[in-house]
């Protein structure tokens, strides 16, 4: 609760992502970018946030 300024811009950012994932799969998409990716890789069709173990803790503590 130290840095509230962070957890609002943190908690708003992974926010944004859940709200407006077509728009940010729509901004990377193009056929070369699905093809390369799509051919020996998962296909970028599923957003994700990848926040690590200690802004897990946080958010976990926060939760608590």
């Amino acid at each position: 609760m130290k840095n509230l300024q962070f957890l609002t811009f943190f908690i708003n950012t992974i926010k944004a992502v859940c709200d407006n994932e077509e728009l940010l799969r729509a901004s990377i998409a193009s056929a070369s970018n699905d093809h390369r990716l799509g051919a020996n890789e998962a296909p970028p069709a599923i957003i994700s946030v990848f926040i690590g173990s200690q802004l897990t803790a946080v958010l976990d503590e926060l939760k608590k």
